[in-house]
């Protein structure tokens, strides 16, 4: 019961700390706050490991959370705090399996079911981001994708695969957009995830987050985390293009649509439409800031060692 505390203090600490850091740094480029979100669901876990094997221990004298003086006070106020706070756990917990943990097993892929084919326009086009990323001394990430045409109508782009990803776009999104220069916009997006750390990033933080299922504030550091993917995506791609509007220009061809209404099931009407909404919005704030952001450099990787170590130090003393 004390590691599952443990956890849940840790969780608070870390998003406190990176919520005053966004208010202290203004403007925070998305890829450091991507980074920083990173580093607050990966570290709880890990510091957890290291303190109850004891690895790196801390005197229970320096603590500066007493955390086992915490559940005390909070088993003695007996069931009036074990509902509302079990309800809140449990919610939480069903949330993932609900919205992540069984999309992930259902889908099977479906990406990868789907016909791809190679496409003249599309090589093109990644040839072009190559050639401006190697001009920003990114190129080497890069040099070996490869892009697909993706036989759908759906309006898609991404960057499918773990080992060895490539770009696929869909026949529907290639018929949306308006010119050369928003295809280019739109691949540039796709490889900048690469550049960013790629799928297999993803994944791996995204198991740092399951063990933390229950946890309400892992799961709004997740949920910001996968916005601040695409905004840092987003941000690498201008810095690569230059072209700031022809990747808004892009966003809204794509999400302009209602989508494809040709299923007679209502349930998947619902889904398809509440998740349109969400992307949507999602759009709205990815294109006021593309309109907005001037040149923002990249962060400091030392900066960023500071950061980890620092909020490390902390989470090694709550206990």
């Amino acid at each position: 019961m004390i590691v599952f505390s443990t956890l849940l203090f840790q969780g608070l600490v870390a998003a406190l700390w990176l919520a005053g850091l966004r208010f202290t740094i203004r403007p925070m480029a998305p890829l450091t706050w991507m980074l920083l979100l990173l580093v607050v669901i990966v570290l709880p876990p890990i510091c957890v490991f290291l303190s109850f094997v004891g690895i790196l221990p801390v005197p229970e004298t320096w603590a500066l959370l007493r955390i086992s003086l915490w559940q005390d006070a909070a088993y003695s106020l007996g069931w009036f705090f074990a509902i509302p706070f079990g309800v809140l756990l449990l919610g939480t917990t069903g949330i993932f399996v609900a919205q992540e943990l069984l999309p992930t097993l259902l889908s099977s892929d479906r990406l990868a079911r789907k016909l791809r084919e190679v496409d003249a326009r599309l090589d093109e086009s990644l040839a072009r981001i190559n050639v401006l990323a190697e001009g920003k001394g990114v190129g080497k990430r890069i040099a070996h994708l490869k892009i697909y045409r993706l036989n759908s109508q759906q309006p898609l782009a991404a960057l499918h695969g773990l080992m060895r990803p490539v770009v696929l776009v869909s026949d529907g999104l290639l018929r949306r957009l308006k010119n050369d220069a928003e295809l280019d916009a739109v691949v540039a997006h796709e490889a900048a995830h690469l550049i960013a750390g790629g799928n297999r990033t993803f994944v791996l933080v995204w198991i740092f987050r399951s063990v933390q299922a229950f946890n309400p504030l892992t799961l709004v550091a997740w949920r910001s985390l996968i916005l601040a993917r695409e905004l840092a995506a987003d941000q690498l791609a201008v810095e690569i293009t230059g072209q700031p509007l022809d990747l808004a220009s892009a966003l809204l061809q794509r999400y302009g649509s209602n989508g494809d209404k040709s299923d007679f099931s209502f349930i998947a009407r619902t889904r398809r439409e509440i998740t349109r909404r969400a992307q949507v919005s999602t759009t709205r704030l990815r294109v006021g800031e593309l309109l907005g952001q001037g040149h923002r450099a990249l962060p400091v990787p030392v900066s960023l060692l500071l950061a980890v170590l620092l909020l490390g130090g902390i989470l090694l003393w709550v206990r």
